[in-house]
């Protein structure tokens, strides 16, 4: 299995695309998406672990109401 999730272009991606996640949900975010996702890589051990923990990131981003975002996941 190749190691290309942990390379810079790989994440900058995936900051992005939690940038656009936080826009289209018009959710004034209280960490930066680099933050969440630093966060993020540095709690994975393996790709999986990583792609994992970056769902739930994107679930609780969805499914959590504006009202209730203040209030972050330890995940955050």
């Amino acid at each position: 299995m190749s190691d290309d999730w942990q390379d810079q272009q790989s994440r900058q991606k995936i900051v992005t695309k939690i940038k656009d996640m936080l826009r289209s949900n018009d959710k004034e975010p209280i960490k930066s998406a680099s933050l969440m996702e630093n966060h993020i890589f540095s709690n994975s051990k393996t790709k999986d672990e990583y792609l994992s923990l970056l769902d739930q990131l994107y679930l609780y981003l969805k499914e959590m109401p504006r009202s209730n975002y203040s209030v972050l996941s330890p995940l955050l």
